[in-house]
């Protein structure tokens, strides 16, 4: 399956028959206006998904990096960033598109890459990955990270309900209930919420990527969001 087309609309190429869909993100005036916001996590682990782990010894970019910076990483080569699995979990990774990671950072395939640049634009770097699948040390370069370059602070400080600060007013360590504000993505699609480090996307993006079917896609209001 890839993207053959992202002019207006992206045309899913699969076997006999293509399916195009339409995901043409509607002005920033009209995002603002109706944006709802969505956390973009990891499924919960009683799914069984294949999670992936950063290659700590093998990457020469910093996870912090990918998972906290704003700034421009641009990787020369997929070797750069490498992530690995347990055993046992290759024919799994090869059906998914979105695939569970340590870092508070998505990783997808080319087609979820297509979507999201669709909406983002500039807002977006992706970082190709290497991925170890230590079965007869075999690797695999489907994924990358979509490092979101556009930040905000968009915790409702007030309506938000924090346990403990990692950094005092800055860095939420530990919580019981998120609320973000109405307008925090000020009609973007993509974002990295400085106080929580999570992924932000608007209802729109959610909802072409679902479109998808993936099964390694979750997403979670704030307010439903556990630690």
């Amino acid at each position: 399956m890839g993207v053959r087309n992202a002019s207006n609309f992206i045309t899913l190429a699969g076997g006999s028959s293509d399916i195009a869909f339409d995901i043409v993100p509607s002005s920033k005036s009209e995002g603002s206006k109706r944006t709802m916001v969505w956390i973009w996590t990891n499924p919960p682990s009683e799914r069984g998904y294949p999670y992936a782990d950063f290659d700590y010894e093998s990457s020469t970019i910093d996870s912090s990096d990918i998972s906290i910076s704003k700034r421009i990483l641009a990787p020369s080569n997929p070797s750069e960033i490498v992530v690995k699995l347990d055993r046992g979990t290759k024919n799994k990774v090869s059906k998914l598109a979105c695939l569970p990671n340590v870092l508070r950072c998505p990783l997808v395939d080319d087609v979820l890459c297509a979507y999201i640049n669709r909406f983002a634009h500039d807002d977006v770097e992706f970082l190709p990955v290497t991925l170890k699948l230590r079965e007869k040390n075999e690797s695999m370069l489907k994924f990358s990270y979509a490092h979101p370059l556009f930040h905000i602070s968009g915790l409702d400080l007030e309506k938000s309900s924090i346990d403990r600060w990692l950094i005092p007013n800055e860095v939420v360590h530990l919580f019981t209930r998120l609320v973000f504000k109405a307008e925090c993505l000020a009609g973007r699609h993509y974002a990295k919420d400085t106080y929580t480090s999570q992924v932000v996307v608007s209802d729109q993006l959610k909802n072409a990527l679902q479109i998808t079917g993936d099964f390694g896609l979750y997403f979670v209001r704030p307010e439903d969001l556990e630690m």
